[in-house]
């Protein structure tokens, strides 16, 4: 985790390296039902919380795939300075990419998963499936794509909200 955070300058991400638990290690077997294997073991991660409202954003899920998405988001999280949300969004979604495309990290993009809170930072990345297999190449391309439409859709998102508030104190002072 150290020399991740030295590497990429990352500080918000995330607090130590996953751990992995022993299957048969109490407090598993009361805390939960699911079978853990040492294909899929049980990882516990710790992280700083993310500043509420926040939004978990995951590759595979449907809802950021809606045009709506990106305003309702700004919207309902109350975002009110749109120049450092979007600063914010793209300089975290920057190392973000330069974490994906470099070899040592790329299996960060397998079920990639992140909080966004609603000053436009990235907060944490979901790291529970690193050691599963995923096909790498794949799973981070699309990752960069994820990334890539996210920043597009709430680019456009915020230059629309800007046009209709430029729109509406024209009107008023007119």
């Amino acid at each position: 985790v150290q020399q991740f955070k030295a590497d990429h300058n990352v500080s918000t991400l995330l607090l130590e390296r996953p751990e992995v638990y022993d299957k048969e290690q109490a407090f598993i077997k009361t805390a939960t039902k699911k079978k853990f294997t040492s294909d899929r073991p049980l990882i516990i991660q710790r992280l700083s919380l993310a500043p509420k409202p926040y939004q978990v954003l995951h590759l595979n899920a449907l809802y950021w795939r809606s045009k709506s998405f990106f305003p309702k988001f700004l919207r309902d999280n109350g975002v009110e300075d749109y120049e450092t949300f979007f600063h914010n969004l793209s300089s975290d979604f920057n190392i973000t990419r330069d974490i994906l495309k470099d070899r040592k990290y790329s299996r960060f993009s397998c079920d990639f998963q992140f909080i966004l809170d609603s000053r436009g930072c990235m907060h944490h990345i979901d790291l529970d499936r690193v050691w599963e297999k995923c096909k790498l190449r794949e799973y981070r391309k699309r990752s960069i794509a994820f990334l890539d439409r996210l920043e597009q859709g709430f680019q456009e998102a915020l230059q629309e909200l800007q046009n209709n508030v430029t729109a509406l104190s024209y009107h008023q002072n007119n």
